[in-house]
């Protein structure tokens, strides 16, 4: 008889390719941000305050650019607006969980992590909202220390920023 492997093991070797294609993206966006003028510990908490990569470049690019902060919040609004509508697809699987539990996954639902999660949830009806939440926190964990990586490195680096304009 065949021993079950628990469920975080199974959760993240479904979730490991998605959470590997976060690590070059992750250390160009830290680096990005590091020479934008974040420390690596307030890239830290913005890769896990905002987590989405498109929002954290506009960030950096915004106000690399000088931009007011107001700007930069209402580019930040009308970018992250299509989760509203990824949420609300996502959530007839989601409907039998707790306010607290909904919170949790919304604030950590991003573009990639959603295909991930409806696609299991249509395919596989073993997937469970406990599932699609690891999901959501191991692509967070792997983008958040691929950002604090690439801080640490565009900390060594002399980067002009001509070179990468959004």
């Amino acid at each position: 008889m065949k021993k079950e492997e628990p469920r975080w093991l199974m959760v993240l070797k479904v979730a490991l390719p998605l959470c590997l294609s976060y690590v070059p993206i992750g250390l160009a966006c830290g680096i990005l941000l590091n020479v934008a003028g974040f420390n690596t510990i307030l890239t830290g908490l913005v890769s896990i305050m905002v987590f989405s990569g498109g929002a954290q470049f506009l960030i950096a690019s915004m106000l690399t650019a000088h931009a007011p902060l107001h700007t930069v919040l209402l580019m930040l609004f009308f970018l992250e607006l299509r989760y509203a509508l990824l949420g609300s697809s996502i959530s007839q699987y989601l409907h039998h969980t707790s306010r607290k539990f909904l919170y949790i996954f919304a604030v950590s639902l991003n573009d990639e992590n959603y295909a991930v999660n409806y696609l299991k949830f249509a395919t596989d009806k073993s997937w469970t909202p406990r599932n699609a939440l690891m999901i959501e926190h191991y692509s967070l964990l792997f983008w958040t220390m691929a950002n604090i990586v690439g801080s640490l490195i565009g900390g060594i680096l002399t980067i002009n920023l001509s070179i990468v304009d959004f």
